[in-house]
């Protein structure tokens, strides 16, 4: 069901019961799909891909990165000397 065939419904009460559905549906969508991205910034970085590569590529800011990488488990050696890639906790 799109927002438009929501918004269609002439019954004020069955109209609000499928917009709290949708609305329900979206987010557990939104939610899978964020641990997809998530996931898959974490490879990113683990490639070698920096906080700024990522998050120029999918209009994110640099912070959000850094929460991601924190979120996936990840710790940034930014300013390390070896690397700037991000390594996964307790493996260096």
């Amino acid at each position: 069901m799109t927002p438009d065939e929501v918004a269609a419904f002439k019954d004020p009460e069955v109209r609000a019961v499928a917009a709290q559905v949708f609305i329900t549906e979206a987010k557990t969508a939104i939610t899978a799909v964020l641990k997809v991205r998530d996931e898959a910034v974490a490879a990113m970085r683990l490639a070698g891909a920096t906080q700024r590569d990522v998050a120029a590529l999918l209009g994110l800011s640099p912070a959000r990165v850094t929460g991601i990488d924190r979120e996936q488990g990840l710790e940034s050696t930014r300013g390390a000397r070896r690397s700037r890639v991000a390594k996964r906790k307790g493996r260096a």
